[in-house]
């Protein structure tokens, strides 16, 4: 924006008082009016400035408030994320001080300090909270839930657990909806946070249980993008035109290396392939990566909208894809047998796995073979498919040798592999689950892992020392308060550990549970510990990795922070970014394109997650009366969270459906015992289950024990 810099350094002195708009727009001399206000209030709703007082504008954190986004919990309260640079934490918002905000929403806050007891010190373990004074922007203005009727009114009862308030729907906005109907509703204004707000039915997606409207409801509820615009498919179509051959001049010719891709079965886009010389001085490792910037240039409608969804979106079956088919499935996907643009990332390892030097270099490629990642592992179990030459077998056999050296190095400098199943189902064409388990990852997975790893960081270093920006892929440590719950967990289950403050301590700690059947445990409570990777302007570690610098590149076709790596990269390559000023606008473009990929990657995870629970809880509902198998996984207020060993999905054993006795949990929350039977539950115990309650308005199983 032409004023922002001006204006953040006029509020940014020392002594400055708060201005009118037009005494801003008088002091900073500006040449349109009209631009400017415009500008300064997108700043306001953004949270850069705040609007005080007599319509004074001056800095949120000069005057005491925060700007951020505030992420519900179901439980009832929340936390404040804030902005960059405008705290250091997030902060805890209670029910009664969020205001008009919702899931989402973009808001100014009030900082509190910690409660006190009287005549004491504030409580230790509550910290800093937030009250919110206004919403600046609204994440949503429509959302999905369920239709409900009362004889007094009705309501929609929204499906996301963390959207806190039910919505009141008058019959004359209802559009006839039925008691269970699934629907689109739009939120009016809402002015008093002691009523609910109010809004009108948009649309009936279908009946509550019809399995075969889910993936519609989430789409909506997440307001994910699915057509794409008509000039973007115009700009895609011609660009899938382009020929190859004038592109590949100044490119580095590897059309006759064996170059390969490893795959799911079922992958419609491949953004990787890779390449592996056995030499007397150690390995040539090349990683290949699609070159979707030579196709997606700044400007394009196609760069604008692949900006906007941040990231593909996968779901079972079905993906919304970040660029359209033209170029995501064919020509950016590195295809068999066909010349396709790539970057290369050529490395050279000794024969102990330890990188001696790297190269990155616009390519041109020929895929040899696309192999599903059950080939791959076939081949490397020493059972290859017929159709595997013999000389890409003997690649795979050195690819998993270097694979595993890689692997060795990186976990000796603490990076932590979590062994933490993922759930996979399958859908028939009503979108009824037909079998549900854990996801494939064996050695071909991990192969491919290790050697995008490596690309990935070495790309970040090669930027970092040429002091080019870029995002990195930045991961925090993890919490002290959420390290000292693994530690409990951890001494309740009998494991030797201290004070876990690192990645090698957690590291020792994965060691001991390795083998052992309550492991499990202390895998998920050290992946709840974790805090969220981001994107970031400013290149720092990654925890979990042991990474000093670490950033996305190697997916391109679906991830839009790794595509402007790959356009930094094109910049660079051509001497454009030789000045101050090119590198201080990929600055000032990377602050804002970096909360945005990060909110978006969120968003995808969060709508995938929510999907897969939704089939999940549909599934089980055919199961009622079974006794199932389950371990208890943690003891709560209200109950026992167990997970189910076959399924793979949590649920509740409330500790109202225990009838034979009044249960209370220990110190430590690790158990559970009878008042008078002196019966106990502990964390890590089988307990044999049935299905008491499937409650899709919360998302949630509910047991009961059948032992």
């Amino acid at each position: 924006m032409k004023y922002e810099q001006p204006l953040l350094k006029l509020l940014n002195k020392r002594k400055y008082r708060p201005m009118t708009a037009d005494e801003l727009a008088d002091e900073l001399r500006v040449d349109d009016r009209e631009l400017f206000l415009a500008e300064l209030e997108q700043m306001r709703r953004e949270g850069d400035v705040a609007q005080i007082k007599l319509k004074r504008y001056a800095l949120p954190q000069r005057v005491g408030l925060i700007a951020g986004v505030l992420r519900c919990n179901p439980g009832g309260f929340g936390f404040l994320v804030p902005k960059p640079g405008h705290a250091n934490a997030d902060l805890y918002v209670g029910q009664e001080d969020m205001g008009l905000a919702l899931q989402g929403d973009t808001v100014l806050a009030r900082v509190q300090e910690p409660p006190r007891r009287r005549g004491r010190r504030p409580v230790a373990d509550r910290g800093p909270r937030a009250e919110i004074v206004e919403v600046l922007q609204r994440a949503r203005t429509e959302t999905v839930g369920t239709f409900r009727k009362t004889p007094n009114f009705h309501c929609v009862v929204p499906d996301d657990p963390a959207f806190l308030r039910d919505i009141y729907i008058s019959q004359a906005k209802s559009l006839d909806a039925k008691e269970g109907d699934k629907v689109v509703v739009a939120i009016d204004e809402w002015t008093d946070p002691h009523l609910n707000p109010e809004g009108r039915v948009l649309k009936i997606l279908g009946a509550e249980d019809d399995p075969s409207i889910d993936l519609t409801a989430i789409i909506h509820l997440f307001n994910l993008p699915t057509d794409f615009p008509p000039e973007v498919m115009e700009e895609a179509r011609a660009a899938a035109r382009e020929p190859v051959e004038p592109a590949i001049e100044g490119r580095l010719d590897l059309r006759n290396k064996t170059v390969i891709t490893i795959d799911p079965e079922d992958a419609k886009d491949h953004d990787d392939a890779v390449s592996l010389r056995r030499t007397r001085g150690g390995f040539e490792l090349g990683v290949h990566i699609a070159d979707v910037s030579h196709y997606v240039r700044t400007g394009m409608a196609l760069d604008r909208e692949a900006r906007e969804r941040g990231t593909s979106v996968y779901f079972p079956g079905t993906v919304l894809p970040m660029l359209p088919h033209e170029l995501s499935s064919d020509a950016c996907s590195l295809r068999e047998g066909r010349v396709r643009l790539a970057k290369s990332v050529l490395f050279k390892f000794s024969p102990d796995g330890h990188r001696q030097d790297f190269e990155i270099r616009p390519s041109v490629i020929r895929n040899s073979l696309r192999l599903s990642y059950g080939e791959a592992y076939a081949a490397l179990q020493g059972d290859p498919p017929k159709r595997i030459p013999k000389d890409i077998v003997q690649m795979l056999s050195q690819m998993k040798r270097l694979a595993q050296l890689l692997y060795d190095r990186r976990a000796k400098k603490g990076s932590i592999d979590l062994d933490v199943p993922e759930i996979s189902i399958s859908l028939d064409a009503n979108g009824r689950v037909q079998s549900v388990g854990e996801a494939e990852r064996n050695a071909a997975h991990r192969l491919i892992e290790e050697f995008m790893l490596s690309a990935n960081e070495a790309v970040a270093l090669f930027l970092t020392k040429r002091k080019i920006p870029y995002l990195s892929r930045i991961h925090p440590d993890p919490a002290e308060e959420d390290l000292d719950d693994v530690r409990q967990l951890a001494l309740a289950l009998g494991y030797e550990v201290g004070a876990p403050r690192n990645p090698k301590d957690l590291q020792r700690l994965l060691s001991q549970a390795e083998g052992r059947d309550d492991g499990w445990l202390v895998n998920i409570a050290i992946l709840r510990s974790m805090r969220l990777a981001e994107y970031s302007v400013k290149p720092d570690k990654h925890f979990a990795l042991a990474f000093s610098h670490y950033t996305h590149f190697t997916s391109p076709i679906r991830r839009y922070p790794d595509l402007l790596v790959h356009r930094i990269l094109d910049e660079h390559f051509a001497g454009a970014l030789r000045g101050a000023d090119a590198r201080d606008a990929w600055q000032q473009e990377l602050n804002v394109v970096g909360p945005h990929c990060s909110a978006t990657e969120r968003r995808s995870d969060d709508a995938e997650r929510l999907f897969i629970k939704r089939k999940i809880l549909r599934f089980l509902e055919d199961h009622y009366g079974e006794k199932l198998h389950a371990r208890i996984a943690a003891i709560r207020g209200r109950g026992m969270t167990v997970r189910l060993e076959k399924y793979l999905i949590e649920g509740m054993v409330p500790f109202s459906s225990m009838t034979d006795d009044f249960y209370r949990s220990n110190r430590t929350r690790t158990g559970v015992i009878g008042r008078r039977t002196k019966r106990r539950y502990t964390i890590g115990q089988s307990v044999t289950v049935t299905i008491r309650e499937i409650d899709h308005v919360s998302y949630e199983a509910l047991f009961a024990l059948a032992d």
